[in-house]
């Protein structure tokens, strides 16, 4: 049974997959690419809101060792 394992394992690893191209980028356009690509719409961003305030008192660096 080993014997049959090792030779599997041989004979697949020994394929490079799609025509010695590595990666999943080059897997899609193998794909996409002979049916004229895709067309993305472009996304709409929404503005990023304001950070939070963390100068209030309630923000205060707590005591080291005291416990809340």
């Amino acid at each position: 049974m080993e014997e049959e394992v090792r030779r599997i394992l041989r004979d697949r690893l020994a394929v490079a997959p799609l025509g010695g191209r590595t990666g999943w980028v080059d897997a899609i356009r193998a794909l996409v690419e002979p049916l004229g690509g895709i067309d993305l719409p472009a996304l709409e961003r929404e503005k990023l809101g304001d950070p939070p305030d963390y100068s209030g008192p309630e923000w205060g660096s707590p005591e080291w060792g005291s416990e809340v």
